[in-house]
């Protein structure tokens, strides 16, 4: 959710035990069951391929 005032993102935070929705502005809404849903997706990397290989020389 955004805010109305700013437009900025609104971020879950614990207050007196219930979820508030706040802004950086001030703006704040209580959070009703489906306004907060918070999702974690991650990048799949690829491996690193080396090149070249570093020989050891004993002098």
């Amino acid at each position: 959710m955004f805010c109305p005032k700013c437009g900025c993102l609104l971020v879950p935070k614990k207050e007196n035990g219930k979820t508030v929705l706040v802004c950086s502005c001030g703006y704040k809404k209580k959070a009703e069951g489906s306004d907060v849903t918070l999702k974690e997706a991650g990048k799949k990397s690829k491996p690193v391929e080396v090149v070249e290989k570093e020989e050891k020389v004993n002098v």
